[in-house]
């Protein structure tokens, strides 16, 4: 989306995304205009955090659920309210700091998002932009941050029983330590192509 003129809910909201109970931290800093629909912010932040959008979503913000109305979440239809008709100006309350986006409610994987600040859009910048993060969000479907730490740890040791396993459930390219920032940004120019159903 390109920057636009200066009325309030295309401000420019600057937020840090953590994905809870991992250590070292796996976190982006996201920097998305307040008229992007909550489900444009989905699409976001799977691609910020690289995650495969392979499960079930939903943000959690004051007493508010906003999630996808299809019968993909856990939460009745009558519970949820449509992310695809709030914006993320629109759903965040004065004074508001924080929310919660989660993903893959079987493996529970919470993430925090922060609101740092908002600031008026640049003329000559396009959004979303991912400005900084480290760390890669794990494989889909590993089992929580439990398992991940365990199967980081096997990943660590060739001689372990189960080394073979894992690589070959991760895939050869998979990097814990990796954050491609130039990549993100690319895919963050035609969020479409990769989430086509969202």
């Amino acid at each position: 989306m390109a920057a636009k003129g200066s009325s309030k809910s295309d401000n420019i909201y600057h937020l840090k995304i953590v994905l809870d109970d991992i250590e070292p931290s796996i976190w982006r800093l996201l920097q998305v205009s307040g008229d992007a629909t909550l489900a444009q912010l989905h699409v976001y932040l799977q691609i910020a955090m690289g995650w495969e959008g392979q499960n079930a979503h939903r943000f959690v913000m004051n007493d508010s659920v906003y999630g996808p109305i299809s019968g993909e979440s856990e939460e009745t239809d009558n519970e949820l309210v449509d992310e695809r008709g709030i914006t993320l100006h629109d759903a965040v309350v004065d004074g508001q700091h924080h929310f919660a986006y989660d993903y893959n409610f079987e493996d529970g994987w919470c993430h925090t998002v922060s609101i740092l600040k908002t600031t008026k859009p640049k003329k000559d910048q396009t959004y979303p932009l991912c400005e900084d993060g480290e760390r890669s969000a794990p494989p889909e479907g590993c089992g929580g941050p439990y398992e991940y730490e365990r199967l980081l740890n096997i990943l660590e040791n060739p001689e372990h029983s189960r080394y073979v396993d894992v690589v070959e459930r991760c895939g050869d390219f998979f990097d814990p330590e990796g954050c491609d920032l130039d990549d993100i940004n690319e895919l963050l120019k035609s969020p479409d192509r990769r989430f086509a159903k969202s």
